[in-house]
C-alpha cells in the first residue's frame, strides 16, 4: 500500500559502531525486502532485543521500516549533530530542518517493555504524525491511538490491523469519523456521554465502546479533565444507557493529562477503573476486557529510562492491587468467553519529543548594547506554537557555521569558549507576538549561523501553520538511526 502521508525527503543514515553493516535505509514507502538481515515478527510479545533496523517487519509481514538496505555507517563517534553539521555544510542549507532519530524511538520502546511488560502502548499519533515515526513504529509492534479520519487513514496505510492495533480514543467523534471507523473495521472506541452512545448506535452500531473516565493529575502541562471524562456519579447511567442501546461496552479508559507530573495520578486512576469494572460486573455486563491507561508519559532526553521508572512503579502496582487474576478483588479481570485483561496506554511525548532536534537558520540580526537580537527561519507560528499550546521549556544551542565554520562541522559547534550575550530569538512573521526566546544567553552569532532546539518532536509540526505566507508545516526532514545516546 502507498503511503497517505508525504514522502520522507531524505534516506535514513545509520549511525554505527565502526565496522558494523547497518547502512542507509530509505522510508520512501512502506515496504521493503532484504536479503541480508533477518527479519522480527513485530508482534506484541516479541522480545525486544530481536529487532533489526534494518529488517523489520510489521503486521502480516508487511515490511515498514527500510528500503535498500546497504552499508553506509558512521563511526561510533558520530552524533546528530555532527551529522546535521555536514548536512547543512554539503546542501547548503537555509531553512528549518528537523533531525529524527529512530534509534532513540526504539530504544524507547525497549525501555518500555521493560519497565511496563504488562502495557501494550497505543502511540497518540496527534503528538506527531511523521510517516518515519509512525512506520518505525509500526513494525516494532506497537498499536495507535486515532483521533479522526486522517489520523486513521494514516495508520491504515501502513497495514496495521484495525480490529486489533488501534484505539480510536476520541470521545466525541464526527457522524463522518463513526462511518469510516465502520467501514475500516475499526471496532474500538471510547465515550463519556449519553449523546455519544446514540452516535454509535446510529453510525457504528458494531463498535467494542470503552468508557472514558475523568481522572486528573493537576499538575499535568496540559489538562484535559475540563473536556473529556465521565465523572464517577455517572459512570452507572452511562453503562446502563450503553445497555439499553445494545451496545459492547468492553472496557474503561482514562488520561491524566498530557505531560504528567504526579506519578500517583496513574494509581488513583486505575483505583477508580477497578471501581468502573466492578460497577459494570454488578449490572451484570460480561465483556469487560479492556484497561486503557492513556497519556501522560514525560519526553525528556535520553532512553527514556528516568521519565518512566517512577510512573511504571506506581502503574505496576496499582495493576497488581486491582486487576491481578491471581487474587479476590471483588470481580473477574477476564472478558467475556476467559480472555486475558488487554491492557493498553496512549503516550505520544513519550516515544516523539526526544528523538526529534530542530535546526533554525539566522537570517537577520540587530544589536542594542549588550542585547543581542536574532531573527529565526522558524517561530510560534511553526515549530514553536509548542510555547503557547504545549508550555514547552526550550534550549538553544548555536551552530556557528558562518561566524566560525570550524565550530559549525565538530559535534558541541557551540563556540564554548566565547564570551556569551542576553539574546532575543524572534520567528520570521511581521507579528511582534513571534517570539521564540528572550534573555537567552548565546555567543554573538551572524547571519548564517544555526540554532538548534533538542527535543523538538511533540506538538511541534502537527500544529504549526503557514502564517504570514511562510511555510512551516512542511519542513525538511533527515532521518538518523543512531546506535547509543
Amino acid at each position: 500500500q502507498s503511503l497517505s502521508l508525504r514522502a520522507p525527503p531524505s534516506p535514513v543514515t545509520v549511525l554505527g559502531g565502526e565496522g558494523e553493516k547497518f547502512g542507509e535505509m530509505s522510508l520512501s514507502d512502506a515496504s521493503f525486502t532484504s536479503s541480508d538481515a533477518s527479519a522480527s515478527s513485530g508482534s506484541e510479545d516479541e522480545s525486544p532485543a530481536s529487532f533489526d533496523a534494518a529488517a523489520a517487519t510489521g503486521p502480516a509481514g508487511t515490511c515498514l521500516v527500510a528500503k535498500g538496505v546497504r552499508a553506509d555507517t558512521l563511526d561510533t563517534t558520530a552524533s546528530v549533530q555532527a551529522y546535521a553539521s555536514r548536512k547543512i555544510k554539503d546542501l547548503q542549507l537555509e531553512d528549518t530542518f528537523y533531525v529524527f532519530d529512530l534509534g532513540n524511538v526504539y530504544r524507547r520502546l525497549k525501555t518500555w517493555r521493560t519497565l511496563l511488560p504488562r502495557v501494550r502502548p497505543f502511540y497518540a499519533v496527534k503528538c506527531n504524525p511523521d510517516v518515519g515515526i509512525l512506520s518505525t513504529l509500526a513494525a516494532l509492534g506497537t498499536g495507535f491511538d486515532c483521533a479522526s479520519q486522517v489520523e486513521l487513514q494514516s495508520v491504515l496505510s501502513l497495514g496495521v490491523d484495525p480490529s486489533r492495533d488501534v484505539v480510536y480514543a476520541n470521545a466525541c467523534k464526527r457522524p463522518a469519523y463513526l462511518r469510516h471507523m465502520q467501514r475500516t473495521g475499526t471496532g474500538l472506541t471510547t465515550f463519556d456521554s449519553i449523546s455519544e452512545l446514540c452516535k454509535i448506535k446510529s453510525y457504528h452500531p458494531g463498535a467494542s465502546v470503552v468508557l472514558r473516565i475523568r481522572a486528573d493529575d493537576p499538575n499535568a502541562r496540559c489538562y484535559l479533565g475540563n473536556k473529556y471524562g465521565a465523572e464517577m456519579d455517572e459512570v452507572r447511567g452511562l453503562l446502563q444507557k450503553a445497555q439499553e442501546l445494545e451496545l459492547r461496552t468492553v472496557g474503561v479508559s482514562f488520561h491524566v493529562g498530557s505531560g504528567a507530573s504526579d506519578p500517583q495520578a496513574f494509581g488513583m486512576a486505575i483505583a477508580l477503573a477497578r471501581r468502573v469494572f466492578d460497577e459494570a460486573h454488578d449490572l451484570g455486563i460480561r465483556s469487560m476486557s479492556v484497561l486503557d491507561i492513556g497519556g501522560g508519559f514525560a519526553g525528556g532526553t535520553g532512553d527514556g529510562m528516568d521519565q518512566l521508572l517512577e510512573a511504571s512503579k506506581v502503574i505496576n502496582a496499582a495493576l497488581d492491587a486491582h486487576f491481578s487474576c491471581s487474587s479476590d478483588n471483588g470481580a473477574p479481570c477476564c472478558g467475556e468467553g476467559g480472555e486475558n485483561l488487554r491492557i493498553i496506554a496512549e503516550p505520544g511525548r513519550y516515544f516523539s519529543e526526544s528523538a526529534c532536534t530542530l535546526y533554525s537558520y539566522v537570517f537577520g540580526k540587530r544589536e542594542r548594547g549588550e542585547r543581542k537580537e536574532y531573527f529565526l527561519t522558524d517561530g510560534i507560528y511553526g515549530s514553536f506554537n509548542n510555547l503557547l499550546y504545549d508550555h514547552a521549556t526550550l534550549t538553544a544551542k548555536p551552530l556557528l557555521c558562518a561566524s566560525n565554520p570550524c565550530s559549525c562541522s565538530s559535534d558541541n559547534g557551540a563556540g564554548s569558549m566565547a564570551p556569551l550575550h542576553p539574546s532575543t530569538l524572534f520567528g520570521p512573521t511581521c507579528d511582534g507576538l513571534d517570539t521564540v526566546m528572550k534573555d537567552v544567553q548565546l555567543p554573538n552569532m551572524e547571519n548564517g549561523d544555526w540554532v538548534s532546539f533538542p527535543s523538538m518532536g511533540a506538538y511541534t509540526i502537527s500544529a504549526s501553520s503557514n502564517f504570514n505566507g511562510i511555510i512551516s508545516d512542511n519542513p525538511k526532514i533527515f532521518y538518523v538511526f543512531s546506535k547509543q545516546e
